[in-house]
């Protein structure tokens, strides 16, 4: 398995590999046992040799009919629920020299932590996936019904999606926090620098009401106004 299983009514939805092939796997939650599968990826290299596809994960998003699944070699697929078939299945990108091919053809290339996307589930919002690929160093908007690209933007040094809150996409950096429109993916209010002497962003933060609590290295919860961008509030956690 390929990340947590995730409850959608009565069944529960993970991604898998057997046999290089890559699977989404429908279990009965109550006994475990498989209900039904589909073949959404293929690897050349199964993951017990491409170690760089160990630190990623396939976690599932489900919403209502549709399963949104990551696949660790390149693609996003959704899969109906009711037809159990695949919708669509979209590579957010050509495959690069020394890349894996269409079918994953080689291994993983290492880069050091933080360089790449810390691994997440895709989003889903108003009609709207939102998706940050370990793979690659963008972050996607697609159609949920389509799975066309509604549009894309570069990673720069931001490390993880934080979720989509109030039509925002809100973004987590070392030093700073951003926010993007759902619909078009332009700027929606300015990045949030976080002054040195506060210290980087220490893990994941918290929304509630409108605003977003991000803890720092120095101790801090650092709480940002969802709505303005602008920091409202410090307080110390001794």
């Amino acid at each position: 398995f390929s990340g947590v299983p995730v409850g959608a009514g009565s069944e529960l939805f993970v991604v898998g590999e057997r046999d290089h092939e890559v699977r989404l796997f429908v279990l009965d939650p109550s006994t475990g046992r498989q209900k039904w599968t589909t073949q959404i990826g293929e690897a050349d290299i199964g993951i017990g040799e491409d170690f760089g596809r160990r630190w990623w994960t396939s976690q599932v998003a489900v919403s209502g009919g549709v399963a949104v699944c990551p696949t660790t070699v390149g693609w996003l697929v959704a899969v109906d629920r009711l037809n159990r078939s695949v919708m669509w299945a979209r590579r957010y990108e050509d495959p690069q020299p020394n890349d894996r091919g269409a079918r994953g053809d080689s291994m993983v290339s290492f880069e050091s932590l933080n360089r790449r996307w810390a691994p997440s589930a895709p989003i889903v919002a108003d009609g709207k996936v939102v998706y940050a690929p370990s793979e690659q160093h963008v972050l996607y908007c697609f159609d949920l019904l389509k799975g066309h690209i509604r549009w894309r933007r570069p990673k720069r040094d931001f490390l993880y999606v934080a979720g989509v809150f109030d039509g925002r996409v809100l973004l987590v950096g070392k030093n700073s926090v951003a926010a993007l429109s759902l619909e078009t993916g332009e700027d929606s209010w300015p990045a949030v620098q976080i002054p040195e002497s506060d210290g980087i962003t220490s893990g994941m933060g918290v929304a509630a009401d409108h605003r977003y609590y991000l803890p720092l290295h120095s101790g801090q919860l650092c709480t940002i106004d969802l709505r303005s961008g602008s920091v409202v509030g410090k307080s110390y956690l001794s």
